[in-house]
Order: structure tokens, then sequence, then C-alpha cells
């Protein structure tokens, strides 16, 4: 788009003798009056203008978030995953969405390229058609958001994601600060003006783990209340002999024979996981069983040699976490063969297990970390 200007020189040569006045050493009398000349001089300059581009699109599909008070646009292009403001032509009107939700839109749009404000495809609502919130399962299913456990905001990832079985936390910046969502509720905020000098987002990790230690607290009391409970009611009640005798011998509350019948004959095979990054999360109980029922795995603790000595779960191998890179592990030859990761409270293992899945690793079970851990600890 290109628009003409009118530039005005104004050249002015002024020659003035005024009466009752000298110039240049003579009197008005010896010299002759001039007249003033004024001249213009136009010029027609083409000046390019900022390219402003809007085009319309029907029943365009996009995802929103609503973080505080503003709306953004989800979007990929190849491995890239960012975020764009959303605006409103004069009668649009924004997602019903609440703070820190994620809906699916499908809305006539215009959308913005260039001009004065740097548009670069903002789409301006005219008309939300249809609209369906999703929970953050199948936001971070949709999107390759990279993970906080091994990155911080940047140009390449301007927001994070972080994932502990069910509860999917998403890491947004807002200004000097960040704010982080768990399952699509306000989970804290902190301070990010350090943010460059980091490796990953501290503050939430730490204040995570601040707030698991809690529970772990509130659980424990709970627990010892129930016991004290219990140990009451046995106190005081007449107990009968809790096992029934037959003809056949003796009988659990099943009826069945001794034992818990045929569920204890046989193994499950049903695990409970949450596949993440290509690996699987699991709880710690499920590692306990899966290391009872099964004889050929791998047990890969990732914390550094000076931690793993003081103290680990007995017959695990010790990888550090920056020792895994893109390549084959020797001390792991079989890509195939069951491996269980973990590390101190759970944030390096997710990031190790990550890698060895993109590696090439198959059966990669992650299990969160040693602090959890309810089973034998050695130091051999």
């Amino acid at each position: 788009m290109m628009k003409l200007r009118k530039r005005q020189l104004a050249g002015v040569v002024c020659l003035a003798m005024m009466m009752g006045m000298t110039a240049c050493g003579k009197t008005a009398d010896d010299t002759s009056s001039q007249e003033v000349t004024t001249e213009v001089v136009t010029e027609s300059v083409e000046v390019e203008n900022d390219a402003m581009d809007i085009h319309s699109e029907d029943n365009a599909e996009f995802y929103a978030i609503r973080i505080k008070d503003e709306y953004y646009e989800i979007y990929q292009e190849g491995d890239y995953v960012g975020f764009r403001n959303l605006y409103l032509d004069q009668q649009g009107t924004y997602p019903p969405l609440e703070e820190g939700k994620v809906g699916k839109v499908i809305a006539d749009v215009d959308i913005y390229n260039g001009g004065e404000g740097g548009y670069s495809n903002e789409k301006f609502i005219k008309e939300i058609n249809e609209f369906e919130e999703i929970s953050y399962s199948k936001f971070v299913s949709a999107f390759d958001i990279c993970d906080a456990s091994n990155a911080i905001y940047n140009s390449e990832h301007p927001f994070l994601k972080y994932q502990e079985m069910e509860d999917i936390y998403i890491l947004f910046p807002d200004g000097h600060n960040a704010v982080v969502y768990k399952n699509g509720e306000r989970f804290m905020e902190y301070n990010n003006e350090n943010y460059t000098s980091q490796e990953y987002p501290v503050e939430f990790f730490e204040y995570l783990e601040e707030v698991k230690e809690a529970e772990k607290a509130t659980a424990s009391d709970a627990e010892g209340m129930m016991l004290g409970d219990i140990s009451v009611i046995e106190e005081t009640e007449e107990t009968s002999d809790s096992s029934e005798t037959s003809e056949d011998g003796p009988q659990n509350a099943s009826g069945i024979g001794p034992g818990s019948g045929s569920s204890s004959a046989k193994k499950s095979d049903k695990i409970d996981y949450v596949e993440v990054d290509g690996y699987k999360q699991i709880t710690q109980e499920t590692a306990q069983t899966l290391m009872a029922n099964n004889s050929d795995y791998i047990i890969l603790d990732v914390r550094e040699d000076t931690e793993y000595y003081d103290g680990h779960i007995p017959g695990a191998i010790n990888i550090s976490n920056t020792g895994i890179a893109d390549k084959e592990l020797s001390e792991l030859p079989d890509k195939d063969q069951m491996i269980l990761v973990y590390c101190r409270s759970g944030r390096r293992s997710k990031d190790a297990a990550r890698k060895l899945a993109k590696i090439g690793y198959t059966n990669v079970y992650e299990f969160g970390g040693i602090n959890d851990w309810t089973g034998d600890i050695t130091m051999e």
C-alpha cells in the first residue's frame, strides 16, 4: 500500500530597505527598494506505508486459554508452540472461559498481519459458533509443549508444562512474574525476573516440593488418628475368632480357602500408568509391585553419584541425569528391558525418562523421588 505526501520546501529571499533606515552604510534615499520574493517548491515523494493485511475466515478452529484477565490463542508451527493475544471485533465476545481454563473454539474471525501494531496472525473474534472447554490432559496431548523439568521460558518455548500422573501444571509468564495453573486452577504465582540464570523454574519446583511435604505430613497425621481409633475399637469391643471353621478347614471372609484365592496365585498384568512424552509415569506403589512381580528389570537412579552413595534403593544402578544425552548407554544395552527411573524429588527422573524414550528405549517407567520411598534404602 503506497501513499503520496506533499512536501513543501520554501525558499525565501528578502532584500528590504525601509525608509528612514540605513543599510550597508547607505541611507534609504540612496537605496532602491526591493520586492520580497518567495519561492515555493512542491515535490511528490512516495512513502511506503506499514503494510496491513486483513482477511476474514469463517469457522476458524483454534485453542484459547485465559490467563488472569487476558485471552490468548495457543498455536503450533512446526516444533514451536506459542501464544498470541486474542482480540474482539466490535460485535465479538471472548470464549466463556474462567481463569486458567482452556477451550476449543470455532469462530468467524478477522486475521490481522502487519500494520503499525505489528500484528502476526492475530485473530479478531467476530462471532463464536462453537465452544468446548477441554481438560489439561487433552490440551497437552494436542501440543508439543516443552517440559519445565529441563527448560525455562525463552523465545523457543514461551510457556511450559509439567506433569505428575494426573496432575498437569501450565507455567505461563506474566510480565516479571509467572503464574502456574494446576489442572485449570491457579496453583501459585512467583517472581520470574531471574529466569535467565536458571536451567529450570526453580521457584516452582521448590514450592511444589513444599506442598508435597505438607500433604505428606497431613496424610501421616490422619493415618495416625485413624490407627488410634482402630486401637480403641479393638480394646473396647469383644472380638471373635476372625476365621470361621468349616468341615473343609479355615476360610477367609470371602468363604474361599486359605489366602485370597486365585488372585494371589497369579500376577496381575494390569499396570496403572500415565503416558507422557513416550515414557510411563507410575506411582511408587506400582513400582514396588513391578519389582516384586518381575525379575528382568533395571532400577535406575539418576541423581549425582554423591547422592547415590548417601542412600539408594537396593539393586539400583547410578547414571546421573546429566550423563544422559542423545546416545545409547552402554549400561543399558537392551532397549526393550523394563527400566524403573527415580531421583530425589521427581524432576530429574522425568527429564531422564523423557530423554531415554527419545533415544529409543521402549519400556521406561518413572516413579518419582526417593524422598517419598517407603521401601528399603541401602548405602551399599
